[in-house]
């Protein structure tokens, strides 16, 4: 929970400067915030990881006791410093929601700072507690950050479980407070998901010039957004530092080309296969009234089920229909990804539908009068740039994906994560930092792709392009 507050808290000042650069470049640079958003959290454990170790040398060249990155504490810090992108990236996405000239009426009226509080930030409300409770879930049911920094979680108790005994009845006991607290969390926060993924048709920006705020609160507003300046600068930089050079980075990509073709070939099933699931979903979860609400009940209840447990209900399913012999396959940890990031793809695709006129689809269906030539030639192409960005989101959460995979990889087979992982734990550092960065890298490179196809589609849809 600390993590997710702490997210919020931060996120929401730090989206407010970026929802005021509405013209040229940073108008399209902001968005980058949620690509950043996908590089795993165990890049972001291991910078920091290197920085506590400089900072400790430091301290004892001065005669000072070491500063020691390990407990709750510095995971709490490790967990902020991963999640901050996405805080900031789904903040900003609500803020962008709201409608401008509502804002321009409210400015006649009162001061701005009074303004945002009573408008733009209750508007907005959905997508901030929607991306609090998106973290705090993240959170609860996942152990690689925390293990990392030597935190025992309860979430890591029951891989351990499953490792130590091979039993699916007593590792879904174990895991079954995570899957209650988490579908809480999930039901909670229903109508706030369904709110959230609504985007308004409109590109306009307000008017009546920069914001007027006191400067208390610019401050505040600065010094978040440096901070997650500060936190992306702080894990590209360590990163391209300790891998020492573009050499060193290229031995430690050839001696991984096994895992780094796996991770390919896992990431992209994931990705492709996830389409028409999403198709389905958001068509459901777009409809009204309680069909809505139970459609996505039913597409955000996977992200109750801690990752390992996923694994082992891939298993155990397999084997009760009389498939143990297919246990392991390479297709297995393609299959656990798609389980646990297809709700991430789907709302994307409802952003994507709820931005499409229906009057173009009306006037489609007026005209066609074969429906499957009304989907392919109207509505498959206007949704389209949301199909592509929930591909290259699950592809890249897929690549970063270790809970699952460890429990389903084959023998003889591991994804990059996963050897990352091992190396973390058994020593390796030079080896893993090349291999970091490359996620990193193919992390925002798969975010960035997204968010350009969903701004660019989105300024065609508007008739021009945002000013």
């Amino acid at each position: 929970m600390a993590p997710a507050r702490t997210c919020t808290l931060l996120g929401l000042p730090a989206a407010g400067v970026l929802w005021q650069w509405r013209a040229g470049p940073l108008s399209r640079a902001r968005w980058l915030t949620l690509a950043f958003a996908l590089i795993p959290p165990y890049v972001h454990a291991l910078v920091w990881l290197q920085v506590g170790g400089l900072v400790s040398g430091w301290l004892q060249g001065l005669g000072l006791p070491p500063l020691t990155l390990h407990g709750w504490l510095a995971s709490w810090f490790v967990e902020v410093m991963a999640h901050l992108p996405l805080s900031v990236g789904l903040t900003l996405l609500g803020l962008h929601m709201v409608d401008p000239r509502l804002l321009e009426a409210g400015r006649m009226q009162r001061p701005d700072a009074p303004m945002l509080r009573a408008i733009a930030v209750p508007l907005a409300a959905p997508a901030i507690a929607a991306g609090a409770a998106l973290i705090f879930i993240l959170n609860l049911t996942d152990y690689a950050v925390p293990s990392l920094l030597s935190v025992n979680v309860y979430a890591m108790d029951v891989f351990a479980e499953y490792s130590a005994t091979g039993e699916v009845g007593p590792t879904l006991l174990l895991a079954l407070p995570l899957v209650v607290i988490a579908a809480f969390a999930i039901l909670a926060c229903q109508s706030l998901l369904g709110n959230a993924a609504s985007v308004r048709t409109h590109d306009r920006a307000p008017g009546g010039g920069p914001l007027a705020l006191p400067a208390w609160l610019s401050t505040v507003r600065g010094a978040a957004l440096a901070l997650l300046i500060a936190d992306l600068f702080v894990v590209f930089l360590g990163l391209v530092v300790a891998t020492g050079g573009l050499g060193e980075m290229r031995a430690s990509v050839a001696s991984s080309h096994r895992e780094i073709g796996f991770t390919l070939a896992t990431s992209l099933a994931a990705g492709v296969l996830c389409l028409p699931l999403v198709l389905l979903a958001a068509a459901g979860m777009s409809a009204p009234g309680a069909r809505g609400w139970w459609w996505r009940l039913l597409v955000t209840a996977p992200l109750a089920v801690p990752a390992p447990l996923i694994g082992v209900g891939l298993i155990a399913l397999l084997s009760g229909v009389g498939a143990q012999a297919l246990n392991g396959q390479l297709w297995l940890p393609a299959i656990a990804s798609l389980v646990r990031f297809t709700p991430f793809a789907a709302f994307v695709v409802l952003a994507q539908v709820r931005r499409v006129d229906p009057a173009l689809v009306d006037a489609a269906r007026v005209l066609h009068t074969r429906p499957l030539r009304t989907w392919g030639q109207v509505i498959l192409p206007m949704l389209a740039p949301g199909l592509l960005a929930a591909g290259a989101v699950v592809f890249a959460l897929a690549a970063g994906e270790l809970g699952a995979t460890l429990i389903v990889a084959p023998p003889g087979w591991a994804t990059v994560t996963m050897r990352v992982y091992n190396l973390l734990h058994y020593g390796g550092m030079a080896q893993v930092t090349g291999l970091c960065l490359m996620m990193a890298l193919a992390g925002v490179l798969a975010g960035g792709l997204a968010a350009h196809a969903l701004a660019r589609w989105s300024r065609m849809l508007a008739g021009g392009e945002e000013r």
